[in-house]
């Protein structure tokens, strides 16, 4: 990438389908930085073209240099779409949300209220999909998909997998301008057999395995 970006020829196309990429996605004012260093956290690539005096397509250039950075993308889906889709009977729920750390002010807001959004948006306080059909979604959906036949379901001989939440307080709180902010209405989690969350609060039991395609456990290297 970085000899790409040092050729004098294949710049130039570069910086100009990053301009094209730019205008798809709304302009560089709204690619807003959740990246964990400081001086790109919470700034939009606007912002930080104009802080360092150049083009944005040479401030991305710049920032790539030092390793990828993780982006989100403001006002970039369309509403009538994600409902139209959330009702397809084979449309699971997932984020691509990832723990931001300790000391990282802005991260998508997806992490800490992508499903609790979808419950209250699409099937407490609007009718587009059912409470069960949603919450299929997020559960034996998935497991279906990954040909897991322990799970996803309450039934009896299964892992004991289970979410309870009180339908009348659900709702998100994240936001992107103040992310870290839990969703309400999680009364108790289990996992495996196992709180994770009882009466709303952590246990900081660690009962999760990681699965493989079709219910293998993943046995780490010694």
């Amino acid at each position: 990438m970085v000899r790409r970006f040092d050729h004098p020829d294949t710049v130039r196309i570069i910086d100009g389908q990053t301009r094209e990429m730019l205008a798809i996605r709304g302009g560089a004012e709204k690619l807003l930085f959740a990246d964990p260093r400081p001086d790109l956290n919470g700034k939009t690539l606007s912002q930080v073209a104009e802080e360092w005096g150049i083009p944005a397509p040479e401030a991305a250039r710049r920032i790539l240099r030092e390793g990828n950075a993780a982006v989100m993308n403001l006002d970039l889906y369309d509403v009538e779409n994600t409902r139209y889709l959330a009702q397809k009977p084979w449309m699971m729920t997932c984020t691509d949300g990832r723990d931001p750390g300790p000391g990282q002010g802005i991260t998508h807001p997806r992490v800490f209220g992508a499903f609790t959004k979808k419950l209250k948006d699409l099937a407490l306080e609007d009718d587009v999909i059912t409470l069960p059909f949603a919450i299929r979604s997020m559960t034996g959906l998935a497991a279906d998909f990954m040909g897991w036949t322990d799970r996803g379901y309450l039934r009896t001989g299964y892992a004991a997998d289970i979410a309870v939440f009180d339908r009348s307080r659900i709702r998100d709180l994240a936001t992107y301008e103040n992310p870290q902010q839990y969703s309400e209405g999680t009364v108790h989690v289990l996992v495996n057999g196992v709180f994770a969350v009882r009466d709303g609060l952590a246990t900081d039991a660690l009962a999760g395995r990681p699965l493989l395609r079709g219910g293998a456990v993943f046995q780490p290297a010694p």
